[in-house]
């Protein structure tokens, strides 16, 4: 098992001649945080990896994933996953965000706090711009939002961005603390002048749900990227051939 993200800020600290005082006051963090860093007791947060690795003078995938990146690659000045001889491999977009489940999504939005990243948790790199340091992946689960949305499709969803009709979120039913990915529809007020919304299905076979003063509830995150999978096609063909033979 390699080193983990602690053992390589401090090997890189070491290679640099910085004490752990040294070290957080150019990151400018407190000297408790590299400590805990290096225990592996906490990790920094995706912004905080990347002054970390400039002041180190490495790269956040070295430090993330332990992936050498070639010294040309560095000149250039381009973020790098990795050198196979003479082909360098870039990582797909500039940011990383970390990937969770439909709970952890809701606890992780409870707080204003980026989400930190540490060597268990999954991350997607994406390109997209104006990201906030508090978005998420999240794995779809269900078919509810059949044919678009797959099981094991990733979406990117932003919690600082208020969606507009028609966009996709996921939302908090408190009723039931159920978690859901569903389309926003924003349906006015009732007569107390309370806010409806609701939240549609792309599935016929699933229902409406609805957030009011009776049902109440919030939106986590607006999507913001859908990564599709081939493997989607698969699934659609066994649903048909399901129903033909039933």
């Amino acid at each position: 098992m390699g080193m983990s993200i602690g053992k390589r800020i401090a090997e890189a600290r070491a290679r640099r001649g910085w004490t752990q005082s040294e070290l957080a006051r150019q990151v400018g963090v407190r000297p408790q945080s590299v400590q805990l860093w290096e225990a592996d007791e906490t990790a920094p947060s995706r912004k905080r990896i990347e002054r970390v690795a400039d002041m180190l003078e490495t790269t956040p995938e070295e430090l993330l994933f332990d992936v050498p990146v070639s010294q040309r690659a560095r000149a250039r000045g381009k973020r790098f996953i990795g050198d196979r001889g003479n082909i360098i491999v870039s990582a797909y977009g500039d940011q990383i965000v970390p990937v969770c489940d439909y709970v952890q999504a809701a606890e992780w939005t409870a707080s204003d706090e980026p989400y930190p990243i540490t060597a268990r948790t999954e991350n997607v790199w994406t390109n997209i711009e104006n990201l906030s340091d508090r978005s998420f992946g999240l794995a779809i689960e269900g078919e509810s939002m059949l044919e678009e949305f797959y099981p094991g499709d990733i979406v990117i969803l932003d919690p600082e961005l208020p969606p507009q009709p028609g966009d996709f979120v996921v939302a908090l039913l408190e009723n039931d603390n159920k978690i859901v990915f569903r389309k926003y529809r924003p349906r006015g007020s009732d007569k107390n002048g309370q806010p409806v919304i609701e939240l549609a299905p792309l599935n016929d076979d699933y229902p409406v749900l609805v957030i009011d003063p009776r049902t109440p509830g919030r939106i986590i995150a607006t999507l913001v990227e859908h990564r599709k999978y081939r493997r989607r096609n698969r699934l659609t063909s066994l649903r048909i051939r399901s129903r033909t033979e039933t």
